[in-house]
């Protein structure tokens, strides 16, 4: 089943972002039209709702009233269906955006929207039982051909990839930067189709240029066809999104930890769904709340932005059972209990949590996961292994070159270093072309469709031994085995579980452990392989997994989209 994505978004918080044209308090406001002849293309609509008790928004629309000079008017009406049978309860102030393009029978090469010189928006939106939601804030946007403010220019040169989405056939709306595509240029636009598959559960989308990802994403929710978990429905749900906050420019800090080839300064304070706190060096005066009523099952969806840092999470006097990960269900039933009573404590208990390095933990529970594996949710675990591939994970460190440069790694025998990554001793370096566009162009080695791949993936203590959490795009694989040390060839694909591994698109590697991935080479293209470290991942810890062509158009690369953006001359 191919699904087409939508450009509608909601997350936590309070203000209409900068960029919007017009902005207002309340639910409705006036603009006064100026286009300088160019064709609409579009209009960006964002509100601030306000759930001051806990509701499920259903719906949220605008009525757009047009008046032109000769006293012709028009009545539009927008709505979005993102939210329409998402039974997600809010408990907080959330911000709603979506896009519309302008659709018009007019022939004239204006579009038909230059005629107009007035436009009264009002917001509505109503709860499951159709009430009326209260609106604090509301903005818009005109989108029109050619348009370079500076709103865009600031954010059109990041690129965006749907995280865990396996887009079949289809790299060239993947995302990393040079890989499948060149940048976005400042003052350009591209458009990507999402093919979503199989997927089913949370995944999240996030920027894929540097480290812009630091702030720009967000959750991805796929809900099931027919809305109907294999686990007992919960009452409620709840996104929550794991975030990191820097005081600094978070450019500037990349730009000078690649200058000086040291480790980029730690982030200052860590987020919940954008709001660090009071118990931080950086507190936004607000905590993140959510409000649940007693003997309730709540579902919670949760994302980890975290930039540099692995997180355990854990909520006091509760106990959660995971249920599914990276768009794919776990074995295990989706309950939260409530213990004691519902009067709330004096002061608020922290869960209790394993210490923030301790390894042995988060492999235990790694090696616990296990898939539905069902009927209804089918698995389907390679046997017959025709391609091993075996990849040592590595920080390493360089010479300081070229002559005169100040670097910041660590000093070995009293000479100055930068710090490095590796696969397999290779540090990945982003190339100054499209990966994809010049395969594309000429076929290099790589892997066969359709064969059935193990890739053993070896962490190793050569600089300081860490957990790596590796991420392959394109697809979800099988974990079916994991450990500490080194692993064996001989013993431990006898402990392999080929029954129900859990299948995922992001596995940890074990601090000096291993990972034994398998998975089907069904889906041609080119695909980044990385460290989700993403200082890791700038110091070179990736890898690119290309996969030929089928016999079939349908096992086979789709053909590139009419508009690709160029790779920079220079």
């Amino acid at each position: 089943m191919m699904q087409r994505y939508r450009s509608q978004f909601r997350y936590p918080g309070g203000e209409i972002p900068e960029w919007f044209c017009k902005k207002d308090t309340g639910s409705s406001l006036t603009l006064m039209l100026s286009s300088n002849g160019r064709p609409l293309l579009g209009i960006s609509f964002c509100v601030v709702i306000s759930c001051e008790i806990p509701s499920v928004v259903r719906n949220v629309c605008c009525k757009c009233h047009l008046k032109a000079v000769k006293g012709e008017s028009d009545d539009r009406f927008f709505t979005s269906h993102y939210w329409a049978g998402n039974e997600e309860i809010l408990n907080s102030d959330n911000i709603f955006l979506w896009f519309n393009s302008w659709e018009t029978e007019s022939a004239k090469g204006d579009n038909g929207f230059n005629k107009y010189y007035q436009a009264s928006f009002e917001f509505l939106a109503s709860d499951h039982s159709n009430k009326l939601i209260n609106m604090k804030k509301c903005g818009v946007h005109l989108l029109y051909s050619e348009e370079t403010n500076e709103s865009q220019v600031k954010t059109a040169d990041k690129n965006l990839q749907q995280h865990g989405v396996k887009q079949p056939r289809n790299p060239w709306s993947d995302g990393p930067e040079n890989v499948t595509q060149c940048p976005i240029q400042p003052g350009t636009n591209f458009t990507q189709e999402i093919i979503l598959s199989d997927e089913e559960g949370t995944l999240w989308w996030h920027a894929h240029s540097d480290w812009s990802r630091a702030t720009v994403h967000g959750a991805f929710v796929i809900l099931p066809p027919d809305g109907k978990y294999p686990f007992p429905q919960p009452d409620f749900e709840q996104i929550i999104v794991l975030g990191t906050w820097y005081k600094g420019d978070v450019m500037a800090i990349y730009d000078d930890a690649v200058a000086s080839g040291g480790n980029p300064n730690i982030s200052d304070a860590h987020t919940i769904n954008g709001f660090t706190g009071n118990s931080t060096d950086c507190p936004t005066e607000e905590t993140f709340t959510m409000k649940v009523s007693y003997g309730k099952t709540y579902l919670l969806r949760i994302v980890n932005a975290v930039m540099n840092e692995e997180r355990f999470f854990g909520i006091a006097n509760h106990k959660l059972t995971l249920v599914g990960m990276d768009g794919a269900y776990t074995h295990a039933k989706g309950i939260i209990e409530y213990i004691g009573n519902y009067t709330p404590p004096s002061t608020i208990p922290s869960p209790t949590l394993p210490e923030l390095r301790n390894a042995t933990a988060a492999l235990n529970f790694t090696a616990s996961l296990k898939s539905l594996a069902t009927p209804q949710h089918p698995i389907n675990v390679p046997k017959n292994i025709t391609r091993h591939i075996f990849i040592a994970i590595s920080l390493n460190v360089l010479p300081c070159l070229p002559a005169g440069r100040t670097c910041k790694g660590p000093p070995v025998n009293n000479t100055e270093t930068i710090i490095s990554a590796s696969l397999n001793n290779i540090s990945f370096s982003t190339p100054k072309i499209d990966i994809l566009e010049a395969y594309y162009r000429d076929e290099g080695h790589n892997d066969n469709y359709g064969e059935a791949v193990e890739i053993v993936l070896q962490g190793t203590a050569i600089q300081s031994p860490e957990n790596h959490p590796m991420h392959l795009h394109g697809y979800s694989f099988y974990v079916v085995g994991i450990g500490s040390g080194n692993f064996n060839n001989f013993s431990d694909p006898e402990n392999y579980n080929l029954v129900n591994p859990p299948e995922v698109n992001t596995i940890g590697v074990p601090k000096s452990g291993w990972v034994a991935i398998r998975f089907f080479a069904n889906n041609p293209g080119v695909w980044f392989m990385h460290c989700h470290l993403e200082r890791h991942a700038t110091w070179g810890m990736d890898t690119v997994l290309i996969v030929k062509n089928g016999s079939t158009p349908e096992t086979s690369i789709r053909k590139p989209p009419a508009y690709m953006p160029p790779c920079p001359k220079s």
